[in-house]
Formats: C-alpha cells, structure tokens, sequence
C-alpha cells in the first residue's frame, strides 16, 4: 500500500520538476484509488465487492432472516428473477472490472512515480488513465447487469442492516423486494 500526504516531504511527492503537478495525497490500494493534487482529484475509483456469483443465495437468506424476525417481505418487483437473468453477466462483468482496477492501480503507481505534466492536456499517460476509468464506470452504470447486482446488493445490505438495528426484530417492517 502506498500513501502519500502533504506532509511528505516534496521529492517524495515527486513535485521537484518545474512542469510536474505536485502531488498531495497518493493512496494506492486494493479497494480504493486515490491521487490528487491541490484542487484536483486525478483518480478516486473504489473496486467492486458485488459477490455477483452468490447473490441469489444472499437474496435467499435475507428473505429467510428478514421473515423469522417478525418483517412482511412483499415480491413485488420481480427481484428474484432479475438475480437469475444477470447473474451470470454480473459474475463476467465484475471479473472484468477487478482486471481493470488492478491495471488502473499498477499504472498509477508507475504514474505517480514519473508525476503528472502541466497542462495536463499534454499528458497522453493521463489521457489512457482516464479512459481504463471510463470503461470501469461503463460496467457499472443502472442499466447494465453488474450496475443492477450492485443495485440489487445495497438493498439487500440495507434490509440485513434493518434487522441487525432492531436486534432481530422487525415486527411491523415490510420490506418490498
């Protein structure tokens, strides 16, 4: 893990060239990215922890959790079928944004360690930096079936989250699903 703060000391924030933009905080880790400088943020990307593969079974338990602790669980939006058409292209699309977050965070690090150029419209390095992060982000839009696993998995996280606040009871929930 690397990091990196104003309080570095500047050649370690590798901002010793005239026409390199300096650095003030660098975190390059397994789930999140973090460079920027002082009034931008050249990357801030998280990885993705859908579990896509499991999903129909976490569906399932919560469902199980959610009744045995006193919640009314209305299948009004069809949620257990969306698990089964996505599923699988969720569990494809999520392996391709892994690849693609573990490229973008080995370039980074390379990246910081040769600076970025100012203007930074003149940095080509920059340029396909920011086109991984474009593809990322294509994965995971509302539309697409990775973008509903995640979709689909914060519901799920807020209704387990609902259960554990009330200590196992949620008489008078109804959790539509």
């Amino acid at each position: 893990m690397l990091q990196l703060t104003a309080n570095t000391p500047a050649p370690a924030r590798f901002a010793t060239a005239r026409n390199i933009v300096p650095l003030e905080r660098v975190i390059l880790e397994d789930n999140y990215l973090l460079v920027a400088s002082t009034a931008t943020a050249w990357v801030s990307q998280y990885n993705v922890n859908v579990g896509a593969k499991g999903l129909l079974e976490r569906y399932q338990r919560v469902i199980k959790s959610a009744k045995s602790a006193g919640a009314k669980v209305v299948f009004k939006y069809g949620t257990k079928k969306k698990i089964m058409d996505i599923q699988e292209k969720a569990a494809d699309a999520e392996t391709i944004y892994r690849c693609l977050f573990q490229n973008l965070k080995a370039s980074w690090e390379k990246k910081v360690i040769s600076g970025i150029i100012s203007p930074a419209c003149d940095d080509g390095e920059l340029k396909a930096l920011h086109e991984i992060v474009r593809e990322m982000n294509t994965l995971v839009y509302h539309n697409t079936p990775l973008g509903m696993a995640m979709n689909i998995a914060s519901e799920l996280k807020e209704i387990e989250t609902r259960v554990l606040e009330r200590n196992g009871r949620a008489e008078g929930f109804t959790f539509y699903l």
